[in-house]
């Protein structure tokens, strides 16, 4: 499963080949909270509880290209 940001705490990863899988998104971990996070930043499922790191996380997203990341 790739993972494109590890640090501080937050990492976000993609898992490609997740049965069930229908709106494109990420995962993201953060402390004791775990979030399936669209690509316009909005959460799918799950939760970011630490506002700081959920605006940081929905920065970060935005700023990518996924159109050919999601078919990994």
């Amino acid at each position: 499963m790739p993972t494109y940001y590890n640090k501080d705490g937050i990492r976000i990863e993609m898992r490609p080949r997740e049965d069930g899988h229908n709106l494109p998104h990420i995962h993201v971990r953060h402390g004791g909270d775990d979030a399936a996070i669209l690509f316009d930043g909005r959460i799918l499922k799950g939760e970011i509880t630490n506002r700081k790191a959920y605006q940081f996380i929905k920065q970060w997203i935005l700023k990518k290209d996924w159109r050919d990341m999601h078919h990994v």
